[in-house]
């Protein structure tokens, strides 16, 4: 792996194509026994499928001319040269043809499809079976969506998906972002989104100008997008192309799930979306060629993200976690009344719902979890909330490793409504949907006391600790209900702007979040339950260990 780690990086230099089709997941290279020999590898994962040739020749490299599909190739001095392809022509063959004098020595054709397959029969790399059959089904639905050698699908042979992954439902709230962009009169208004799937996969926002197209293009270049200065573009043909304007970026496979930021100039707009939104928004239209490409490609963008941890590639803090197995069952929980206090964070983020026994809950309360059931003859896998606890006491029959579902998880995991059947479950990464950052909800707050919630972790907090007025940090103790109280003669009086904590989640990452405002003037007091408002900066925990 190693090697061709080395290969990659080497290859990645090669041209500037090069390196945006190498970022991703590297699979290993399958060699031609010639005396001159060709090696080739794909780099899956990313926004376009790389293709990764080395040549190898005895005597000097420059004696020899290689041609890729009939056009003039120019090896590195290691002999690597590189291509890409995109997912609708997995089945497309690429012709390398080497020649010494005038005379061929080697000739070879592949696909993206015939090294896919050729990986599957070999066991040694069992770790890439998984995204190697995801990109293949991917590939057969693109055919099928765009129309390309559709008697030919990439996926003939392999056999149905063993894992249907449900994408995470939407949590962009479309009207709050629009809004944000009326409030200050902007020249724009926000028009909608897309994920491009053609070619590369490319997310692309939609802003309608409102009267002054100049005013609107400077105003969105002044813009934020995924980390970047916007690159704004005229959108639609000549007669519609002063009307809408569209910021883009393109999306790795393995990163669709992860969250984009939007930010204006002066932070007054602040948005984040994901492409899986566009993708569970595009499910839900009925629409059957367009959803099943959609699912398809999320399979893979999951395969992408497991293959990454599987081959060494990545480490996720959570693979370090023990696995459970038990049963799971449904409970009539309607998002209130869990004992996390988590109801409401859970139901505007659109996440399911999950109980623990006693012992796992104290462990994982407020965890995503991760579960795994075969009920239906098909293996499915949902993620959860750990929201609410169930008493073993209270609950004969059940022991540690079983799982309460809410009723749509439930459904959704098994095909049933009701039932008692085998699951494997694992903690997993929390993936914000409206903000990236950790936020707080507070259920009574005052300059002598506080009851306070961290949420929004990617994993669990295990230690909660605040900066008083001379820079010490004092640990606020957690409840039985999942909130964290100080009422402590000694520590008054407690700061409530500008405050410092310090975090620690179950793997022992501390993280320090600065400039926390509570929104209390002085002599006020917070004394309902309030969740604040999404943050558009902070700090978050590291999903990974070398993070």
């Amino acid at each position: 792996m190693k090697r061709l780690k080395h290969l990659i990086g080497r290859a990645a230099a090669v041209s500037a194509s090069a390196a945006l089709m190498l970022t991703g997941l590297q699979m290993p290279a399958v060699s031609a026994a010639e005396e001159a020999k060709l090696l080739m590898n794909l780099v899956g994962g990313g926004s376009v499928i790389g293709i990764g040739f080395q040549l190898k020749v005895p005597g000097e490299l420059s004696d020899y001319t290689v041609t890729l599909d009939s056009q003039s190739v120019t090896p590195d001095s290691a002999g690597i040269f590189t291509s890409y392809e995109y997912a609708m022509n997995m089945t497309k063959k690429h012709t390398v043809t080497v020649k010494k004098g005038g005379e061929t020595v080697l000739e070879k054709s592949a696909s993206v499809c015939s090294y896919l397959n050729e990986l599957l029969k070999d066991s040694s790399y069992d770790a890439y079976f998984d995204v190697a059959k995801a990109m293949l089904h991917y590939g057969a639905s693109a055919q099928y969506y765009f129309g390309i050698d559709t008697m030919n699908p990439a996926d003939e042979g392999i056999g149905d998906p063993e894992v249907y992954h449900s994408l995470p439902l939407s949590g962009f709230d479309k009207k709050a972002f629009a809004k944000q962009f009326d409030d200050i009169d902007a020249p724009v208004s926000y028009a909608g989104m897309n994920l491009s799937l053609q070619e590369q996969t490319k997310f692309t926002l939609f802003f309608k100008v409102k009267n002054d197209p100049a005013a609107a293009q400077q105003f969105l270049e002044k813009c934020e997008f995924h980390g970047e200065a916007a690159v704004v573009t005229k959108n639609g043909n000549e007669s519609e192309s002063a009307k809408y304007l569209e910021v883009s970026t393109y999306v790795n496979a393995k990163d669709l799930d992860k969250q984009i930021k939007f930010t204006s100039s002066n932070g007054d707009i602040a948005g984040n979306a994901a492409p899986t939104d566009y993708m569970s928004a595009a499910v839900e239209t009925g629409n059957k060629q367009l959803g099943g490409l959609c699912q398809d490609l999320y399979n893979y963008c999951v395969a992408a993200q497991n293959a990454g941890y599987a081959t060494g590639d990545v480490i996720y803090k959570w693979e370090t976690l023990p696995g459970y197995t038990g049963r799971v069952t449904t409970y009539n929980y309607q998002y209130e009344g869990g004992n996390a206090q988590l109801d409401d964070y859970a139901y505007d983020n659109h996440l399911y719902g999950a109980a623990l026994t006693d012992e796992d809950y104290e462990a994982y309360m407020g965890a995503m979890i991760e579960i795994t059931c075969s009920a239906s003859g098909i293996t499915k896998t949902i993620r959860a909330l750990v929201l609410d606890s169930m008493m073993i006491v209270n609950n004969p029959g059940r022991q540690k490793g079983d799982v309460d579902l809410d009723p749509a998880a439930f459904k959704e995991l098994t095909g049933e409504t009701e039932g008692d059947f085998p699951i494997t479950w694992r903690v997993v990464d929390l993936k914000p949907a409206k903000s990236p950052y950790i936020n707080y909800a507070v259920e009574k707050a005052g300059q002598w006391y506080i009851k306070i919630q961290p949420r929004n972790t990617v994993y669990p907090v295990k230690k909660f600790e605040y900066k008083d007025n001379n820079g010490v940090y004092h640990e606020i103790p957690r409840k039985q209900e999942n909130m964290y109280a100080l009422d402590d003669e000694a520590m008054k009086p407690f700061p409530l702007n500008n405050l410092t904590f310090r975090l620690t989640d179950i793997f022992g990452e501390t993280v320090e979040d600065t400039g926390v405002d509570l929104g209390i003037a002085a002599g006020e007091e917070i004394t309902a339950f309030t969740a604040l408002e999404p943050r558009t900066s902070g700090v978050q925990f590291s999903r990974i260990l070398d993070e």
